[in-house]
């Protein structure tokens, strides 16, 4: 899945992992960008500017069934598919994937982190992390999955948003 620009407009489209079978899955419903495809194929999460509705959205592959899940940027899929994770003002939260309460990843006070990603084992959350400490710069961390202190903080300086894969 990815974000197109040729009918003028950013656009959700989705091919094969061979290259055939391009086509379009959104049209006309506004600004669509940091799509995800859920690892069991059945959802696709993006961002959608749309009004005064924009936030994170969830719609079928086929393009039916567009569903509006929650405020927040840079959706991504717990490896189980069950839940989406994003963040808001710096904050990490997810929300289950088929709508419910956003859940607030704790971290220590005063540290913030952004474009979260899940392990492939779900034990543990990648994000660009910044220490709430003076004149603190953001790096990587590694977030017990349940919050709370990092279990391993790089010593490589990066962006406030950067994605990261594991």
């Amino acid at each position: 899945v990815y974000t197109s620009h040729a009918t003028g407009n950013p656009e959700l489209r989705v091919v094969n992992s061979d290259g055939s079978v391009d086509r379009q899955v959104t049209d006309g419903i506004g600004i669509c960008v940091f799509p995800s495809f859920s690892p069991d194929g059945r959802y696709i999460v993006f961002n959608l500017e749309k009004d005064s509705e924009s936030g994170i959205w969830r719609i079928d592959p086929d393009g039916k069934d567009l569903t509006f899940l929650t405020r927040g940027t840079l959706p991504t899929f717990s490896p189980d598919s069950q839940r989406v994770f994003y963040y808001i003002n710096r904050v990490v939260w997810y929300i289950p994937v088929e709508g419910g309460e956003p859940v607030r990843i704790q971290l220590p006070e005063r540290d913030l982190a952004t474009a979260p990603v899940v392990s492939p084992d779900s034990t543990m959350i990648a994000a660009n992390y910044l220490v709430g400490e003076p004149n603190a710069e953001f790096k990587i961390g590694v977030i017990p999955m349940n919050g709370g202190k990092p279990i391993k903080v790089f010593d490589k300086i990066t962006y406030a948003i950067k994605g990261l894969r594991w």
